[in-house]
């Protein structure tokens, strides 16, 4: 018997708690990336702009493939590290992101999902974020479209789970998730971050079951090997890294290089269509090898998905938060209620 919601869920509800500042989740991920917290992370607002989204497509002819994986930076710099403590000690204070439009199902996930129109949106949360980043993307989303947004096991509310924490793990307790809940394929697979890395590995273990596979700045597979190893970070950042990813993101965030390795283990999903957001900001001003070498790979990521339509987007790395009408932009496009123009 279906679990999910039959009224569907009231659109624009703030999920984020009264008094938490936006972006929180999405601060961990940029300061794993050894990118300085930005002013939004600590509760500076965004809007979209009007008018929809700059970006362009990246023509085919500058693709590049990376010599090898990024590793954070080396160091960051003192008014870096003023932002990033005190991002972590909001994150300390602050209390999980959750809303009234959320809820736990008996597998013990917290979700929020309205039943409407196939193919059903499906969105997977970066490391240590949680439901509430999609909410201005979900607010831009038309009433009839169906979705699903959750915090995977031992991620906000959800209920830790023993399993290992590798990509075909998490892939495995998200479908069981959504056929529980009545959501049945296809799926159109939005991921974030180190999230567009389990949706890689969805599309590729599942395509008969996906429509569309939306990559927002996403983690590439091979982004923590070699040079890029967590082992080999700065003793900085991996003590910021300890202080702000805990549990199920640190089990996550070991994994990652396995999860990695199971994605290239099988072929790019056929007859998926495949729209890659990448981060424009973080290419116009690289100031080290690490970032010019991180860059590298958000082209490369297109090599990996031949035929994928490649948009840069006027944003930072939290493209959920800074530029939410790019992913909605995309999602539309693909539902087929708007045609996706790159500029």
């Amino acid at each position: 018997m279906p679990l999910h919601p039959r009224k569907p869920v009231q659109h624009g509800v703030p999920l984020r708690p009264a008094g938490e500042p936006a972006g929180i989740g999405l601060a961990r991920q940029r300061v794993l990336s050894g990118v300085p917290v930005p002013p939004f992370a600590l509760g500076e607002r965004r809007s979209p702009r009007a008018g929809g989204v700059r970006c362009r497509r990246e023509p085919g002819s500058s693709l590049l493939q990376a010599d090898a994986a990024v590793r954070a930076r080396p160091c960051i710099r003192p008014m870096g590290r003023r932002i990033a403590l005190s991002a972590a000690a909001t994150l300390l204070l602050s209390a999980c992101a959750t809303g009234p439009g959320s809820r736990i199902g008996p597998h013990g996930i917290e979700f929020i999902a309205t039943s409407g129109r196939r193919p059903t949106v499906v969105f997977e949360n970066g490391l240590g974020a949680e439901l509430a980043g999609w909410a201005e993307v979900l607010a831009g989303l038309p009433p009839d479209a169906a979705h699903f947004a959750y915090n995977r096991a031992g991620n906000g509310r959800s209920a830790a789970a023993a399993a290992p924490r590798d990509g075909a793990t998490i892939v495995a307790e998200l479908r069981a998730v959504l056929a529980a809940e009545g959501f049945r394929p296809p799926y159109v697979l939005v991921g974030h971050s180190l999230g567009g890395l389990y949706m890689q590995l969805f599309a590729r273990a599942h395509p008969e079951e996906v429509e569309a596979l939306i990559l927002v700045d996403s983690t590439h597979p091979r982004q923590f090997e070699g040079d890029s190893a967590l082992e080999r970070q700065s003793w900085w950042l991996r003590t910021v890294r300890a202080l702000l990813v805990r549990g199920a993101a640190a089990e996550e965030l070991a994994m990652a290089p396995e999860t990695g390795r199971q994605v290239l283990a099988m072929p790019a999903p056929a007859g998926v269509r495949v729209i890659i957001l990448s981060a424009r900001k973080p290419t116009q001003h690289a100031s080290s090898d690490a970032e010019r070498r991180l860059n590298a790979m958000r082209v490369d990521l297109a090599r990996l998905y031949p035929g994928a339509q490649q948009i840069w987007v006027d944003s930072g790395h939290a493209m959920p938060t800074e530029e939410p009408a790019a992913i909605r932009d995309a999602i539309l496009a693909v539902l087929g209620r708007s045609c996706l123009v790159a500029t």
